[in-house]
């Protein structure tokens, strides 16, 4: 269910020409390294079908960040118990989705201003966004018409 929520979201993207090619498995060991943690098996899955959206928005107001305009927006902050990764925002940076990792190996993804969970997993995340958007603090597709 998680990797085929995460196919037919990128599939959605792709149809729209929204997403960039993904990033290969040495990209993502690189990003991996850079953020000092285990990547989530599904956040690596995503980044391998679509690294990112060029500055545009899908249906939902969302838009998924590159692994370079991560690291070049100081999109990863880590202290001692938690690396945050920003990997998305929602209408022109109203709000920020971060995945939280945590040394025991546990993720969320929260929303900034003020933080708030929305997924207890970035695979959680991609099902959510995909299947029931208001649950992650986006409009469903078509309800902006």
């Amino acid at each position: 269910m998680i990797n085929e929520s995460i196919t037919k979201l990128v599939a959605e993207w792709q149809s729209n020409n929204l997403v960039r090619p993904g990033a290969c498995e040495s990209e993502l060991d690189d990003f991996e390294q850079f953020c000092g943690v285990k990547l989530p098996e599904a956040f690596r899955y995503l980044y391998s079908l679509a690294d990112g959206m060029d500055f545009t928005m899908d249906s939902r107001l969302f838009n998924l960040w590159s692994l370079d305009r991560i690291r070049g927006n100081n999109g990863v902050v880590k202290n001692a118990d938690t690396t945050r990764i920003c990997f998305g925002d929602f209408l022109i940076d109203s709000h920020r989705y971060y995945l939280v990792s945590r040394p025991a190996g546990d993720e969320l993804v929260v929303v900034d201003e003020p933080d708030e969970t929305v997924a207890l997993s970035f695979a959680e995340f991609g099902v959510l966004i995909l299947n029931d958007p208001e649950r992650v603090r986006l409009p469903s597709p078509g309800s902006l018409d």
